[in-house]
């Protein structure tokens, strides 16, 4: 998959991140792809959430793992819970397409579909992803929460 290809999928406002597209452009940075069925893989993706509700800009921020996260009652924990209530009902393999930024030590930093995501870990169901790997440098001038790893 090219940067181009990238971002006709994700670039049209669904990646809500403050990803700087034009620095990735200018850079020509590569985009692989990785499938998994692995469920460990999901869990094992950090998202754009903070523990006890910080803000990326908060020093010493820390991001969860999509298995890390926890729900309360707010609108956010609603709409992961509905989500995983129709991942059950269809009672298959939970497929997703995720575009992912690549951190070091071959992790990454999931930047859309985190409520589906964490959905799709608690339902217990087997998953099929999609990982989308954007392999930009690690720079928060390029993307704030990247500060943070």
């Amino acid at each position: 998959m090219t940067l181009a290809e990238f971002v006709a999928l994700f670039g049209d406002g669904s990646v809500r991140v403050l990803l700087d597209w034009d620095a990735l452009g200018a850079r020509g940075c590569p985009v692989d792809q990785v499938v998994s069925r692995s469920v460990d893989v999901l869990g094992d993706l950090f998202t754009v959430w903070y523990a006890e509700g910080a803000e990326y800009t908060a020093t010493g921020a820390r991001p969860l793992r999509v298995r890390d996260v926890t729900l309360s009652g707010d609108v956010r924990g609603e709409r992961v819970l509905a989500i995983e209530r129709s991942y059950r009902a269809a009672g298959r393999p939970v497929q997703l397409t995720l575009p992912v930024y690549a951190l070091p030590q071959e992790r990454y930093l999931l930047l859309d579909a985190t409520h589906r995501s964490v959905a799709a870990f608690r339902s217990g169901l087997p998953v099929r992803l999609l990982l989308c790997v954007l392999r930009g440098p690690v720079d928060a001038a390029v993307l704030p929460d990247l500060r943070h790893h």
